[in-house]
């Protein structure tokens, strides 16, 4: 099969390329630059998702567009627009004029808001964020387009693993437990999560790019936690006892998931925090 992704080169896509090529794919990858490094078996789109006119699109069955951006409100407002919304409607109209069956837009779990527990796929989407709201509009634009092409949006929750950027949520707990520093928490224990490991994440991608049924989907993992408890399960892999400030603010929901979908699709259980965190903390040893 032909599969063309957006967002290759991102925290998710990096570890999918290498699996969509190793399943025997014939895989596509839209980048900025032609010094971009790939892995082996990718073929290279340059081309900016801003400019959809800069990208020759190839005939593919399949677009998975992972592409996104997730920096701060107002400075980043046109980024997170252009890459999270307008990328991703460009991107199916032509793909669908170039014959593709299947589009897979990958969400987030932030479009259902802030919740005190873990929601289904039917939840209202609330966003909260400039960030939630851009992906909202995708989901809803991309919904125009159903009857031409097969979509699935698939909600990613908490994605974590070798690879991802030091700042995001989990990586930055982690390092705080390795460096003696303080992890914040709050007395009511929110946020909770439903941190997904990458490999994961692949899984449920590439079970979805050979379906050709559309779906909603919630990509989560089986635990509901706070980050307080992902803080302990680290100290207990690094063998150290975390150190926690108390937050005073008043957050009272989080992102966590019901992923009965997912998990009937796997087929199995998705990998334990603890399973994946020990992963990601070897790796970071490792590059140490």
């Amino acid at each position: 099969m032909k599969v063309l992704v957006a967002g290759g080169s991102g925290f998710i896509g990096s570890h999918l390329l290498p699996s969509l090529v190793g399943a025997g794919h014939e895989t596509y990858n839209i980048i900025r630059s032609v010094d971009s490094h790939l892995p082996a078996g990718v073929i290279p789109i340059v081309g900016d998702l801003r400019q959809m006119k800069t990208i020759s699109i190839p005939k593919v069955e399949v677009v998975v567009h992972l592409a996104q951006s997730n920096i701060r409100f107002p400075d980043g407002a046109e980024d997170l627009l252009m890459i999270n919304s307008v990328s991703a409607v460009r991107l199916a109209l032509a793909a669908t004029a170039q014959g593709a069956q299947k589009f897979i837009y990958c969400s987030t779990g932030n479009v259902y808001g802030a919740n005190p527990g873990p929601v289904s796929e039917s939840a209202p989407l609330l966003g909260g964020s400039f960030y939630a709201e851009s992906k909202i509009a995708a989901e809803r634009l991309l919904g125009e387009l159903k009857q031409r092409i097969a979509l699935d949006i698939l909600r990613v929750y908490s994605p974590y693993g070798p690879g991802q950027q030091a700042f995001r949520l989990i990586p930055d707990v982690v390092r705080r437990v390795l460096e003696n520093r303080a992890v914040s928490i709050r007395a009511n224990g929110m946020p909770v999560l439903s941190p997904l490991y990458v490999d994961d994440a692949v899984a449920g991608i590439m079970a979805r790019v050979a379906s050709q049924d559309p779906t909603v989907m919630n990509l989560a993992g089986d635990e509901v936690v706070t980050i307080e408890d992902i803080a302990r399960q680290a100290g207990r892999i690094i063998e150290r006892e975390p150190i926690f400030e108390m937050l005073d603010d008043a957050m009272t929901g989080g992102t966590a998931a019901i992923n009965e979908r997912f998990r009937m699709m796997l087929g199995r259980k998705c990998i334990p925090l603890a399973r994946g965190l020990e992963s990601y903390i070897s790796w970071l040893r490792g590059r140490a």
